[in-house]
């Protein structure tokens, strides 16, 4: 009897076996596609954030160009600037030297010469020195004596 009892273990066994295996294989098959389907929209979530991501970057980059490139102007023009500056500094150094040179000082004019009137004088003297300007052309700002 006791082959038979074990004969109908085994046929019971086996099935319920077989039966509990099948079933914790459909089991770990379906849990296998739950975390496949959420690794999936995971993964899509990811992909959409780095494409974001690299879109922002992306932005950010032709944003940093464009400054870039407006700094480099801005770099150009400030040193046209200082150029431009240079040479207005080096010409009125230059007006400022001409107008220096264009003052005469006369030494030795006695104070009450040409019946006091000191500008009748120097045009006079102008005159005789030289010759072929006309005394009309010559044109004096001022005149003082110290």
């Amino acid at each position: 009897m006791k082959l038979e009892e074990r004969a109908s273990v085994d046929d019971i066994f086996v099935p319920v076996t077989q039966l509990f295996m099948e079933a914790l294989f459909t089991k770990f098959h379906e849990d296998i596609a739950v975390l496949w389907d959420d690794m999936v929209v995971g993964i899509k979530e990811d992909k959409k954030d780095v494409t974001d991501l690299g879109n922002r970057v992306a932005m950010m980059e032709t944003g940093g160009y464009a400054l870039e490139e407006e700094l480099e102007s801005r770099r150009w023009e400030l040193l046209e600037l200082r150029e431009h500056n240079l040479d207005l500094q080096l010409h009125m150094e230059d007006l400022e030297n001409r107008l220096r040179q264009s003052n005469i000082h006369i030494n030795g004019v006695p104070p009450h010469s040409d019946g006091g009137y000191l500008e009748g004088f120097v045009i006079c003297l102008f005159h005789h020195v030289h010759p072929e300007v006309a005394e009309k052309e010559i044109v004096i700002d001022h005149t003082h004596t110290q």
